[in-house]
């Protein structure tokens, strides 16, 4: 017979690699953090999904030193911060689109749109955060959807299994001239997913500008991932402006 799909969400890193031992389940369905009261405030949830299953290694390896950290399965952005979510909330279009395209490129195959309505289906709970009875009655559906709908046709099928690398290690496919993290120009963090022909960043939390220079010959289309328009195309090094957007999709082709 076979095993269960998925199971019940760890508290911690630690936990989640007794929950997953022995190969228990073929999903991993996590809660990442909601903390918005970090240094990168609200981007702080987006970036999440990332630290799977790197830092929950890490995690392992300080609590077990020398013992090897039982395999994690692929993980789902089960409920990520969303409208009327508990701890925090998030209403934002794009931050929501964003979280969901920065889970398919650190390699979930699945984000949940995790809103009051799902949660409380118009019960009391949802009374008490005020969150609407109906998923349509949600501020800022229209344009959320209207961003997933983005990333369904313009990110390539199947990036949750590409190779990955955030723009601090040597196979990112760009060398970073601003800087990650939360001070001067530059954005709170870019990751990207790649194969052979094909790579795709997605630039967060942008800070006046983002500049990139390639390290394999490329050419590029820049995406506004609120309404999938083009907002620039062009090969060799590239420069993303906030003032397009404080998040943005960028696919390149190498040459």
């Amino acid at each position: 017979m076979a095993g269960p799909v998925a199971i019940t969400s760890a508290q911690d890193a630690v936990e989640a690699h007794h929950l997953y031992d022995g190969d228990i389940a073929t999903l991993a369905t996590e809660h990442f953090p909601r903390d918005i009261h970090m240094a990168d405030g609200p981007w702080r949830p987006v970036r999440q999904p990332w630290g799977w299953p790197g830092e929950y290694h890490a995690a392992w390896e300080q609590a077990y030193p020398g013992v090897p950290a039982p395999r994690l399965p692929p993980c789902s952005n089960d409920e990520p911060i969303g409208p009327y979510s508990s701890v925090a909330a998030e209403h934002d279009p794009l931050r929501l689109i964003t979280a969901a395209a920065v889970s398919y490129i650190a390699g979930c195959p699945s984000y949940v749109y995790h809103a009051g309505p799902g949660i409380f289906g118009g019960g009391r709970g949802g009374a008490s955060s005020g969150s609407p009875a109906n998923v349509w009655d949600v501020p800022g559906l229209p344009e959320t959807l209207r961003g997933f709908a983005v990333l369904r046709g313009v990110l390539p099928p199947g990036i949750s299994g590409w190779a990955r690398a955030n723009s601090g290690w040597d196979s990112f496919p760009w060398v970073r001239i601003t800087a990650d993290g939360t001070d001067g120009d530059g954005c709170v963090r870019s990751y990207a997913a790649f194969n052979d022909t094909t790579v795709v960043c997605v630039p967060f939390g942008i800070r006046d500008h983002v500049q990139f220079a390639q390290k394999r010959p490329m050419t590029w289309m820049v995406y506004s991932l609120l309404d999938g328009h083009i907002i620039q195309q062009g090969m060799g090094d590239l420069r993303i402006r906030e003032a397009d957007g404080a998040a943005q999709l960028i696919v390149g082709t190498f040459m």
